[in-house]
């Protein structure tokens, strides 16, 4: 069991033996399980690092088996982002 909790409203990370959300009064939950969890970030409006076209661009943070978040973040259009999806598949993550 997760150490941490979330609340049902307002989504305040808490501790898991809260039962009440500090912030809103809320009901707590437990965390869900973060090994089914991937972590994007996402830009409305970017650079892609790969090919440079500007708009919407993403990357990926956390998936099972993969953890970018000490990486220099590159972010990546949505062409590319899959392509660098396919490189990260082919080396057994499941994304």
């Amino acid at each position: 069991m997760s150490e941490y909790g979330v609340c049902t409203k307002c989504g305040l990370t808490v501790f898991a033996i809260q039962e009440v959300c500090p912030s809103c009064g809320a009901r707590t939950a437990p965390e869900p399980d973060s090994s089914m969890i991937e972590e994007w970030h996402e830009k409305r409006e970017g650079v892609c690092c790969d090919c440079m076209a500007k708009g919407r661009v993403r990357r990926l943070v956390k998936a099972k088996g993969y953890n970018a978040l000490t990486k220099i973040p590159e972010f990546r259009c949505l062409t590319c982002s899959e392509k660098k999806l396919a490189e990260i598949r082919a080396r057994g993550v499941p994304v």
